[in-house]
């Protein structure tokens, strides 16, 4: 169970249905964790702290940690959807260290 977890994240371009603009550090979107099956397992109010300073824009991939409000079980390469307002914005997927 872990509630920092370092991650690969995708914001979805507006085109592709994404934010409009930019996010800072401390975003803080609903966040789903998924099983291998696509299905949802667990979710999650985080908050994104980017490894980038500045804005990251809408499209971008970006190294970043989910600092989760509760503990979350998950596996390295998990995956999780960034859910804002009912929307798929984003997902990314769990970059656990070596044990």
């Amino acid at each position: 169970m872990r509630a920092d977890i370092r991650t690969c994240v995708h914001l979805r371009a507006q085109s592709d249905g994404g934010r409009r603009s930019a996010v800072f550090d401390h975003y803080r979107p609903d966040v789903r964790f998924l099983d291998t099956d696509g299905e949802v397992v667990a979710t999650a109010l985080c908050a994104l702290r980017f490894d980038a300073e500045g804005a990251i824009e809408p499209g971008s991939t970006v190294a970043a940690h989910l600092r989760c409000e509760a503990p979350v079980s998950l596996e390295d390469g998990s995956a999780f959807v960034l859910v804002e307002g009912g929307r798929d914005v984003g997902g990314g997927t769990v970059v656990l260290p070596p044990v």
